[in-house]
This record gives C-alpha cells, structure tokens and sequence, in this order.
C-alpha cells in the first residue's frame, strides 16, 4: 500500500476526494476512479471526468488489488474485485 501511495503523487487527493463525497456520489467516483462505471461515458455529478486520468486509474487498481490481497489472504477461492469485467 506504501509502495502506490508513493509511486502516485496523485492518489491522496483523489482518495480524500472520493471520501468527502456521500452516498451514490462517492460510489459513482470510487467506481470511475476504479475504470468500472457505465458513469465513464454518460459523466456524474459528484467528479469531473477530467478528473481523473489513466494512471488515476492505474494507481487505484494496484491499490485496491493490494487491498484485496490482504483481505483475502491465503482463500483465493473467496470471491474478489472484477475490475476488467471478466
């Protein structure tokens, strides 16, 4: 976790971005900030598109894999992030 906080300078400010946003509008983000939403094409009211760049993108999968990791632990049959649809 360290480790993409610190290659991305960028991660911080999105993440308490998302975390001052409430309800829908903080789900619609995290999913943006994450590549997953239908929201990618249409836009939403809680971030700017713009926002939001590729290595945004980047940066939160690799932190949300790593997250994942730790939570899921040595269970790899335990259901996980999809994050490329699949």
């Amino acid at each position: 976790m360290r480790k993409a906080l610190s290659d991305y300078p960028n991660l911080k400010p999105l993440l308490r971005s998302i975390d001052s946003l409430r309800g829908t509008e903080r789900e619609a983000a995290l999913q943006h900030a994450l590549g997953v939403s239908q929201e990618d094409r249409r836009g939403f009211s809680g971030m700017n598109k713009s926002d939001i760049g590729e290595e945004d993108i980047g940066a939160m999968r690799q932190l949300s894999s790593v997250i994942e990791g730790a939570i899921r632990g040595e269970r790899p049959s335990t259901l996980g992030l999809d994050l490329d649809g699949e």
